[in-house]
């Protein structure tokens, strides 16, 4: 799916938040199905070597980053810019 795809699919869900807790819960949904999106790439290409899956993880964080400008121009800022790596990084290699 496409950056834009994701912002008309979450924008009901983005008028609708009035916490930050609202807004955590829609980027985490966010997040989860780019994760899931890698997860059927690798699957897909039969990815096995690290650099392979970094080079998809890298892939998702420039959807990422797309995304991330197209909320941030309708003032929306609920992500953070290379976040979606920042946080797989982290689960993967610091836990």
């Amino acid at each position: 799916m496409k950056a834009k795809a994701y912002y008309i699919k979450y924008q009901p869900e983005l008028l609708t938040c009035t916490t930050n807790e609202s807004a955590f819960d829609v980027a985490k949904k966010i997040y989860i199905e780019f994760a899931e999106e890698v997860e059927a790439i690798c699957r897909d290409k039969n990815i096995q070597l690290k650099a392979s899956f970094e080079a998809v993880i890298q892939q998702q964080n420039q959807k990422w980053n797309a995304l991330v400008r197209i909320l941030e121009s309708n003032n929306y800022y609920i992500l953070k810019r290379n976040g979606f790596s920042e946080l797989t990084n982290s689960i993967l290699y610091e836990s």
